[in-house]
């Protein structure tokens, strides 16, 4: 799933989100979704799982919602005491979901399957490499490729997110790019944040005078 997988404990048992998510995700109309533990005054945690539902799904959502839940029921158990939350959305709404490391070639199609508004990645790493799986597949929505290593416990020069970016460019075009750094901003200082994210700025502007 590409995201954390936090285990919370329900009326004792210990009941894993990605393992949820797993299963929340096999729905056939289920194009998004994750799973969190809430409060409960009774159990400690309850989960709680919010889907999005892939393009052109028009059934009610109480039917897939209890759909989902017999599946938790069947695949986890009862003790799951599953919530769920779901909902439409105006063409308007801008939907965007994101990637983690992984090899993207062997799941560029069903990436693209999830019709997101914008996709962003983690890139820093690769140089921008996985832009041409994108392209290599059609890949027509905006992406926003992170332009930054988030993991290495330093500030960014804005040349060298500039730098990036220019890289970037050469295979999406400017209206559909996005600019943003990988993921897990959180897992920095606030200084070291602040710092960075003042040079992307910068070098967003930079490029943006260049075109």
């Amino acid at each position: 799933m590409g995201r954390t997988d936090d285990i919370i404990n329900v009326a004792g048992h210990r009941l894993s989100t990605g393992g949820m998510e797993e299963v929340l995700s096999s729905h056939p109309d289920v194009a998004e979704c994750a799973v969190i533990g809430m409060k409960d005054a009774l159990k400690g945690e309850a989960p709680c799982g919010f889907i999005v539902l892939k393009a052109g799904v028009n059934r009610p959502p109480t039917e897939i919602e209890k759909e989902c839940i017999a599946l938790i029921r069947e695949k986890i158990g009862p003790v799951a005491a599953f919530r769920l939350a779901t909902s439409g959305v105006a063409d308007s709404t801008q939907i965007h979901t994101h990637l983690c490391y992984s090899e993207f070639g062997e799941v560029i199609g069903a990436i693209a399957d999830l019709d997101a508004d914008v996709t962003s990645i983690e890139a820093a790493r690769s140089h921008m490499e996985v832009l041409d799986d994108l392209n290599a597949v059609g890949f027509a929505n905006s992406v926003g490729p992170g332009v930054y290593d988030i993991h290495s416990p330093r500030v960014p020069a804005t040349t060298e997110i500039a730098q990036s970016l220019r890289e970037a460019l050469k295979a999406v075009p400017a209206e559909r790019l996005w600019v943003n750094p990988d993921c897990g901003l959180k897992t920095r200082g606030v200084d070291e944040a602040t710092a960075s994210l003042h040079n992307l700025v910068a070098a967003a502007a930079l490029v943006r005078a260049e075109s």
